[in-house]
């Protein structure tokens, strides 16, 4: 290997320490506000926030990196960003802990904010620096999870500011290994200015294709770790064998290439989910290879820089885009035509859907937690509809039935996937 690939190498291995450390910062952060806080809805409040700044807002700092011709700023104001995050989030222990929501709430910003132009950055130089290499992306991706894993059960103020230290010195060291090197000279790759590419239809399928299979990684990953218990070893251990996961699946693709890789890692996956918690090194395997399947899909989607993650996007998105639709068909099935109302529907499922599934997926969902999350939305919906029609009989059969409609077409459409697993 040639001195400038050591130093590619060499500044993707920095990318990925702070991949760990910034996911990692950010939500030990959220842990540490939650920890001040009594009340749950403060607690859900800024962790929407964070959420939606965070991994909705990629598609927009994307753009952004992609037209930037300097991208070291992105990685400045990202760490600007969550310096600024943890220092509002220290606030609540001074006098001014009297005004904890508004604290909270600013901080949670400048960490969502901070943790997007991160993604952006890193996934953009990774792509750039490497000419798509799926090895690389695996690797940069990969070390996230840990980061997670290691602040749930390590959570405290040394651990942040420790986090934020070591942020500041592997963000310096990797500008100047960039800057000392030739790598800032070299011929731009065909990754640096996708903004001049028009995605085919069959680019669109393709994207709509992997999004649906990031849907279910998503959910077998969650159905392999949420039987293995909450001790602190155990989400050790899974966030760990996440990021090897990940991280092995772009090395295995370079070997055995990307299909190969990913039917393989597929069919462990299923293999895996089928047997169930037989043992508990089922569960274990099965999540490492279900995140082997990463790298592939990113290697795919990287024609712009916020495509790297999709996870959260996609668990916020495609559940909320279907409850839309769902609940303006069952309005204009009962004959509503008014645009107002039609309009506040689509609004009201933004404030309240993201929410739901933030909580269902970050909290222990069990069966009870579903049901009071929906009967919650109901009571949410029916006061939102009575405020715009003054008529609680209409207001309350419209929530009770958008909300039953789309919760059991939901439920159809996962029994459906089951038994559309378990056939095979």
């Amino acid at each position: 290997m040639d001195r400038r690939m050591c130093n590619i190498w060499g500044l993707v291995g920095i990318g990925a320490l702070l991949h760990f450390l910034v996911d990692g910062l950010c939500l030990c952060s959220l842990y540490l506000l939650m920890n001040a806080s009594f009340e749950m809805l403060h607690f859900f409040g800024f962790f929407v926030i964070y959420n939606v700044l965070a991994f909705l807002t990629q598609p927009l700092t994307g753009w952004w990196a992609d037209r930037m011709e300097q991208r070291h700023w992105l990685l400045l104001l990202s760490v600007a960003f969550l310096t600024l995050g943890v220092l509002t989030v220290s606030l609540q222990n001074a006098p001014l802990s009297a005004y904890y929501p508004v604290i909270a709430v600013v901080a949670s910003i400048f960490l969502g904010m901070g943790n997007s132009l991160f993604h952006v950055w890193g996934g953009k130089q990774v792509a750039v620096r490497t000419n798509n290499d799926i090895r690389a992306l695996g690797v940069f991706v990969s070390t996230g999870a840990f980061g997670l894993a290691v602040s749930m059960v390590f959570f405290s103020w040394t651990v942040l500011f420790t986090f934020l230290l070591l942020i500041c010195l592997f963000s310096l060291l990797y500008l100047r290994l960039e800057t000392k090197g030739e790598l800032i000279k070299e011929s731009a790759s065909r990754f640096d200015h996708p903004s001049s590419f028009i995605p085919h239809p069959s680019s669109l399928i393709l994207l709509l294709l992997i999004m649906a299979f990031v849907m279910l990684r998503s959910f077998m990953g969650s159905s392999f770790s949420s039987g293995l218990g909450k001790t602190g070893t155990l989400i050790l251990l899974v966030g760990f064998c996440g990021m090897l996961g990940k991280m092995a699946g772009g090395w295995v693709a370079r070997w055995m290439g990307n299909i190969s890789t990913f039917v393989v890692a597929l069919l462990v996956a299923v293999g895996c989910w089928l047997l169930g918690g037989t043992r508990q090194a089922i569960p274990l395997v099965g999540l490492l290879a279900i995140n082997c399947t990463m790298p592939v899909d990113s290697r795919l989607l990287t024609f712009n820089a916020f495509c790297v993650t999709m996870e959260m996007m996609v668990i916020l998105i495609m559940p909320l885009v279907l409850t839309i639709l769902i609940e303006l068909g069952v309005l204009l099935l009962m004959g509503e035509r008014q645009k107002r109302i039609l309009w506040l529907s689509v609004v009201v499922n933004v404030l309240t859907n993201v929410p739901l599934n933030l909580s269902l997926f970050y909290l222990e969902a069990d069966d009870m937690t579903v049901i009071v999350g929906e009967l919650v939305v109901v009571i949410v919906e029916a006061l939102w509809y009575y405020a715009a029609l003054r008529k609680w009989k209409k207001a309350m059969v419209y929530s009770v039935l958008c909300n039953a409609i789309s919760f059991l077409s939901g439920l159809l459409l996962l029994l459906l996937l089951l038994t559309f697993l378990h056939s095979y």
